[in-house]
């Protein structure tokens, strides 16, 4: 008896060690089971972490693409500047050429501008003439005057009434400063097309107008 007595004890006692070390299920489960939300936990917090390198690297490609486009769009612009700039020196030497260049017209050539002002637009020769209007109605840069292809040897020979500015055709045109009304003057002048004006009759006229480059006294 006392042996099977200690038998049940021993039977209990390694039911006990068992229990103790495997538990009964919920134990095992109670122990698991925060180790698994901390898994999760871990994992979340470690692609969250992705994602937000993941926006930082797009958002500092962004940024440097925008750098990019900006110093391209930049450079661009320098370029077409610098073009520009280079076109304008040499448009502007092309008419320093011109005027230096210049001739007189032909009679013929002269008529033909007189009859068709528009179509000579841009070309630049040598005028001779009369001013016959220079004061406070034509303005500081403003003059009339009848022309030729070559000096008259009288004043009323000089049959195409004409147009002149000179400056910036308001107040600003030195080369004009010593210039009055009756003056017989030679002109290097570009064509500026037609032009058309109330004349003191009540009429109208349309005569060529020209650009006055450079401008001497007839002696």
């Amino acid at each position: 008896m006392k042996k099977i007595l200690l038998g049940i004890a021993s039977a209990v006692c390694v039911l006990g060690v068992v229990g103790c070390s495997t538990g009964d299920g919920a134990t095992t489960s109670d122990v698991s089971a925060p180790v698994s939300a901390a898994a999760v936990n871990t994992e979340e917090a470690a692609a969250s972490a992705a994602a937000a390198l993941e926006a930082q690297a797009s958002a500092e490609a962004s940024a440097e693409a925008a750098v990019a486009s900006l110093k391209a769009e930049e450079e661009k612009e320098a370029k077409e500047a610098a073009a520009e700039e280079a076109a304008a020196k040499k448009r502007k030497a092309a008419a320093k050429e011109r005027i230096a260049n210049a001739k007189p017209m032909s009679k013929r050539d002269l008529a033909r501008l007189v009859k068709k002002p528009d179509s000579a637009t841009g070309d630049v020769a040598v005028f001779y003439g009369t001013i016959t209007q220079f004061d406070a109605a034509t303005g500081e840069c403003i003059f009339r005057a009848n022309i030729s292809h070559a000096k008259m040897y009288s004043s009323w020979k000089y049959e195409h009434n004409s147009i002149f500015v000179g400056g910036d055709g308001l107040s600003d045109c030195p080369k004009l400063d010593d210039f009055i009304a009756d003056d017989e003057v030679k002109i290097v002048a570009t064509s500026m097309g037609s032009y058309s004006y109330d004349t003191q009759a009540g009429g109208n006229t349309t005569v060529p107008k020209f650009k006055v480059e450079k401008i001497s006294l007839l002696k």
